[in-house]
């Protein structure tokens, strides 16, 4: 799965529901995009989880 090119909200929306379901990998579209909004510090947590 793939979070294409979702805004922050929505990436974090994706990634809880895909752990809930247990998809055993996500990808993550261009995660210093501006568009995502989201920072280094969040993208070191996503990365860990």
């Amino acid at each position: 799965i793939s979070t294409g090119h979702a805004d922050a909200d929505e990436v974090r929306m994706l990634i809880e529901e895909a752990l809930r379901i247990g998809v055993p990998r996500l990808m993550l579209n261009q995660p210093a995009n501006p568009l995502t909004g989201l920072k280094a510090a969040e993208l070191a947590v996503i990365g860990s989880e």
